[in-house]
């Protein structure tokens, strides 16, 4: 019975020692897992730990570029800044070209008008010139007529003085005046009187047979009167000795008087 109890308990024995070997063996084999898995863990920590300090240093990396992105930025933004206020600038300068254009554009088709009138008032005036140019011909013309004129009048007005040389002078009329009652008589007045030898109508001009002989000077005032009526008055110009070159005050009075007509000096 004794014996019996000892091999069952040897038997119990060897089952637990098996037991136990395999529980040590699972024991070891998962320690060896676990150690393993450690190890395992362990480098995976270490490679997370580099990882992170590359990440570290890779995020410090990009604290440095934000750092320099933002310095970027503030100077884009300056920049930005910058180049709208030089647009602005831009801007008001080309409004200010464009209105200077337009004045001098202004200015231009003022210019272009003032040209346009000036080269017409040059063509104008040299019409004018021209027409003042002929004018002077013409005038030398008719001054050249008036020299020729006048020298066939001179001529006339010698060969007046030739013809009537012993022409009739001017002759004094004596007037008495009928005393006032209870008066003294007064003093005589006398006029000078002549008559017309030739009317020129042409020339505005006439010759009477009153000269310096007669007393007629330069600027004397001679009444005209046809049949004895006063119908004008006429002007001394030039003297002779017997006779003389009077003016017409009126040039209505050429169309009245006639050869032969009375003159009478206004006293």
């Amino acid at each position: 019975m004794l014996g019996q109890n000892k091999g069952k308990s040897v038997v119990f024995l060897i089952i637990i020692l098996i037991i136990f070997l395999v529980l040590s063996s699972v024991a070891f084999y998962l320690l060896q897992q676990e150690k393993a898995k450690s190890l395992a863990l362990t480098e995976e920590l270490e490679a997370e730990k580099t990882r992170h300090k590359e990440t570290q240093g890779e995020l410090e990396d990009s604290k440095k570029k934000v750092g320099r992105l933002q310095t970027n930025l503030n100077d884009a933004q300056s920049k930005i800044s910058t180049l709208t206020l030089d647009l602005q600038s831009e801007k008001t300068a080309r409004q200010e070209a464009a209105a200077a254009v337009t004045q001098l554009n202004a200015n231009l088709q003022e210019l272009t008008s003032s040209k346009t009138n000036l080269q017409k008032k040059v063509s104008d005036s040299e019409e004018t010139l021209k027409a003042m140019e002929n004018r002077v011909k013409e005038m030398e013309g008719k001054l050249k007529e008036l020299e020729n004129t006048k020298m066939a009048l001179e001529n006339k007005v010698k060969d007046f003085e030739e013809k009537y040389g012993n022409v009739e002078l001017g002759k004094i009329v004596v007037n008495p005046e009928v005393p006032a009652s209870g008066a003294a008589n007064k003093a005589v007045v006398s006029k000078l009187e002549g008559k017309v030898l030739v009317v020129n109508k042409d020339y505005n001009f006439m010759v009477i047979n009153l000269g310096s002989k007669d007393g007629i000077t330069l600027g004397n005032i001679l009444s005209v009167y046809h049949s004895n009526k006063n119908v004008g008055d006429v002007k001394i110009e030039k003297i002779h000795d017997s006779m003389s070159t009077a003016g017409f005050l009126n040039m209505e009075l050429k169309d009245k008087v006639i050869e032969g007509d009375r003159v009478e000096l206004k006293s």
